[in-house]
């Protein structure tokens, strides 16, 4: 299974830097879509690590709160495929 993660990681991060850079903070409803992508790999990676949970399931989304939970998760996810090998 982590070898699996391992090969479509790069593919989930490349398609949502996509995304992030075609949002704009006049499109209310994408950036809640897309912050909730953000809010659920989190509360995935905390179910996973055991780590505290800082984010709800729907939270309310904008450019720059979406950009720092994208860059966050993958450096959690990259530390979590990392650490179990």
């Amino acid at each position: 299974m982590i070898s699996y993660l391992k090969r479509m990681f790069p593919y989930e991060e490349w398609a949502n830097q996509q995304v992030i850079e075609t949002l704009t903070e006049n499109d209310q409803t994408s950036l809640n879509l897309m912050m909730h992508i953000q809010a659920a790999k989190h509360i995935w990676l905390t179910r996973l690590t055991g780590e505290k949970r800082e984010l709800k399931g729907f939270p309310e989304g904008d450019l720059e709160s979406i950009k720092t939970w994208n860059n966050r998760n993958n450096t959690e996810f990259c530390k979590l495929v990392i650490e179990t090998r």
